[in-house]
């Protein structure tokens, strides 16, 4: 089984802080996107590195 990534490593991946990753799980949207998916278990949260990976594929936008 694939080994999840608390919400400390989420954060460092995705570049925000540890609260900013908290804020973002209270809402469906976080300043207009969407919010990356997270596993709830028995007194924490993880996170899939490869939802991560595709949240921010997702997620991703270039200037034209």
């Amino acid at each position: 089984m694939k080994r999840l990534l608390t919400e400390k490593e989420a954060a460092e991946i995705l570049c925000i802080s540890e609260s900013t990753i908290r804020k973002m799980r209270t809402c469906k949207e976080f300043r207009g996107k969407s919010v990356p998916p997270w596993i709830k278990m028995v007194g924490s949260v993880r996170y899939d590195s490869d939802d991560l990976a595709k949240w921010l594929l997702e997620n991703k936008h270039s200037r034209g």
